[in-house]
């Protein structure tokens, strides 16, 4: 009979198996980006030197609601349409609406995008804002939808535009009031859209669904599942695991992965879960198997380390399997301290199923006792 795995991972460890321990519109211009090349290291360093854009998001501010005038408000100076379309210069985009989920730091193919941008002297998608007070009690635009497009005008003016030749270009955008939810929502459903929005970035945004209670169950989800390509034949309910899966994954094997790699998928999160199911008490055994194999934190894909996790598994099982095999196998007889009874294993099949299922309880816990002491 197999041994449990608990029992299975105790042996190897002490056998020392291991030495080492909103729904936008068409966006034309983000067509005609290929979805090939990301940031490089140089424009990423760029980006984030500028003191602008580079403005941490910060926790949602009070909605500056009161006391507007035909629909208007002025905003550094600048008077901003409410519900409406405003260009505007992009210095005036203080911060990023905390509960947008798009990593900045995986947003793609910036300098292309800003090279049509440059050309066609605007974003033809306006972003979206909304309208908050900050912390000194000022009016100021928050960024709700458009990172992508925003850090791509940003660039084009700080790297295409010739200083003193050319004024800068001015961002259009959509402005709104909007409370947490509403933007939370409004976020969410311009990502749900996004066909380089990856798997990290989704999950993340269902989540933070459920955290602030926008949704309230794994039903409400749903409007915010892709609507792109194939997936749009599976929008339901049993598509929302599907989608939060990337969150299931312990943090033990999550450290070896490369979030940036846009070439994960969750059928590989599925088969990495399928690899992990019902080994907890192996993942230490399987951590030190990745560490001697070289394996190094935030640098490998999910697929590969399925891959991966499947051969030391399989190796473990192999080398409990030779070790139990190997052992000699001598008769075994309970000595029972009532009377001068002696049962012998061999005789055990004449007692009732009952008994020798106590039997066989209390063995086990002496062994279970024996092994971890």
């Amino acid at each position: 009979m197999k041994a449990s795995l608990k029992k299975m991972g105790q042996s190897l460890k002490s056998s020392g198996a291991f030495a080492s321990t909103y729904r936008p519109v068409a966006d034309n211009q983000s067509e005609q980006v290929s979805q090939a090349a990301d940031i490089d290291d140089e424009i990423l360093s760029k980006l984030a030197s500028n003191t602008d854009y580079a403005a941490p998001a910060r926790p949602s501010v009070t909605i500056a609601a009161a006391g507007l005038e035909s629909g208007k408000v002025v905003v550094s100076g600048h008077t901003i349409t409410i519900d409406g379309i405003s260009r505007i210069p992009d210095n005036i985009v203080m911060s990023t609406f905390n509960n947008n989920r798009r990593d900045q730091s995986r947003l793609k193919n910036i300098p292309e995008l800003a090279a049509l941008i440059y050309e066609s002297k605007g974003n033809n998608t306006p972003v979206l804002l909304r309208l908050a007070t900050s912390n000194e009690g000022q009016q100021t635009l928050e960024l709700v939808a458009g990172r992508r497009r925003l850090a791509a005008l940003r660039y084009a003016n700080s790297n295409l535009i010739t200083k003193g030749e050319e004024p800068p270009i001015l961002l259009s955008a959509e402005v709104r009031i909007l409370s947490d939810s509403e933007a939370t929502k409004a976020a969410a459903l311009e990502n749900s859209g996004r066909e380089d929005f990856d798997i990290w970035e989704l999950a993340d945004t269902l989540k933070s669904l459920l955290d602030t209670k926008v949704a309230r169950s794994i039903e409400e989800l749903v409007p915010y599942l892709p609507a792109t390509g194939s997936s749009k034949k599976k929008r339901n309910r049993a598509s929302v695991y599907y989608y939060l899966a990337p969150h299931s994954i312990p943090q033990w094997i999550k450290r070896y992965i490369d979030l940036s790699n846009p070439n994960d998928t969750l059928k590989s999160v599925d088969r990495l879960m399928k690899q992990l199911k019902g080994r907890d008490e192996l993942h230490e055994l399987v951590a030190a198997g990745l560490e001697d194999k070289g394996y190094k934190p935030g640098t490998h894909s999910i697929e590969e380390l399925a891959k991966e996790v499947k051969a030391i598994i399989a190796m473990l099982e192999d080398r409990y399997e030779e070790s139990s095999t190997s052992r000699p196998q001598e008769p075994v007889q309970l000595a029972l301290n009532h009377g001068s009874a002696v049962i012998k294993l061999a005789d055990s099949t004449e007692l009732p199923e009952h008994v020798q299922e106590k039997i066989a309880g209390a063995i086990n816990a002496i062994l279970e006792e024996y092994l971890t002491s």
